[in-house]
C-alpha cells in the first residue's frame, strides 16, 4: 500500500507565466547578454545553499565584477520579488492534494530551488499542503543526486515500496528515485512524454487517483 507521494514542484505543480520573466529584467539591469549566465550561477551557487536575495546576489555581482552598492541591490531584490507573480498552479493542483489528504496519503514536496520558493509556496497557497518538504538549498545537494531522495525517505519514516514520485523530469525527477525502490510517475502535460522508463506516465494529476487503486490490496 502507498502512503506519500512526493511531489516535484515546477512544470508538475505549478509553473511560471511568461508575461513576466524577472530572470531576463536581471540580465536587462546588469546588461547580460545572455540569461544563461544566470540561471547557471544559480545552479551552481543558490540551489545548493541557503542564501539570502541579498548575499545571492552580492556573489553575482562579484562574479561579474561589479560592485554591489546598495542602490543595485535594491533594484535586484525589487524586480526578484516578482518572481511569485509570475507563478501559477497548473488548474489540477488543489484538487488532487486535496483528494489525497482525504486519502490520508502523506504529501511531500522536494524540489531543486532556492530559499525564495518558501514565499512563492505561501503566494500559491500549498504551503501547509505538505507534511514534508525538502528544498536543495537546504539539504546541500540537489537532485537526482539519490541522497536527497534517502533524506526524504527519512523524513517520512517509510521505505521505498511504500511511496510514489512524481515529476516531469525522468533524468532528474524518477530515475534516482526508482534506483531505490519507489514508484514513479512522469507527468507529461502539454508535451509529448518523453521516452523513460517510469512506472507510470499521465497526463492530468487526477490519473494518480486510479493509480492508488492498484496499490491497495
Amino acid at each position: 500500500m502507498k502512503k506519500a507521494i512526493i511531489f516535484d514542484l515546477w512544470h508538475t505543480l505549478a509553473y511560471r507565466e511568461e508575461t513576466i520573466d524577472t530572470r531576463q529584467e536581471v540580465c536587462n539591469l546588469l546588461g547580460l547578454k545572455e540569461k544563461s549566465v544566470l540561471k547557471d550561477f544559480m545552479a551552481n551557487n543558490w540551489y545548493c545553499n541557503n542564501l539570502t536575495e541579498e548575499e545571492f546576489f552580492t556573489l553575482f555581482l562579484k562574479s561579474l565584477g561589479i560592485t554591489p552598492d546598495e542602490k543595485l541591490l535594491n533594484q535586484l531584490q525589487q524586480i526578484w520579488d516578482k518572481d511569485k507573480l509570475q507563478s501559477k498552479l497548473y488548474p489540477d493542483t488543489i484538487e488532487i492534494l486535496n483528494k489525497l489528504k482525504q486519502k490520508k496519503i502523506k504529501l511531500s514536496l522536494l524540489s531543486n530551488a532556492t530559499p525564495s520558493t518558501y514565499k512563492i509556496l505561501e503566494f500559491l497557497g500549498i504551503n501547509d499542503k505538505f507534511d514534508s518538504i525538502i528544498l536543495s538549498c537546504d539539504a546541500g545537494i540537489k537532485k537526482p543526486n539519490e541522497q536527497i531522495f534517502l533524506m526524504m525517505l527519512n523524513k517520512l519514516n517509510l521505505s521505498p515500496k511504500e511511496v510514489i514520485m512524481i515529476g516531469d523530469k525522468f533524468s532528474v525527477d524518477l530515475e534516482p528515485a526508482q534506483k531505490l525502490g519507489i514508484t514513479t510517475i512522469l507527468i507529461a502535460r502539454d508535451k509529448e512524454p518523453e521516452d523513460c522508463k517510469a512506472n507510470y506516465t499521465i497526463k492530468d494529476l487526477n490519473e494518480i487517483l486510479p493509480i492508488l487503486v492498484e496499490y491497495e490490496s
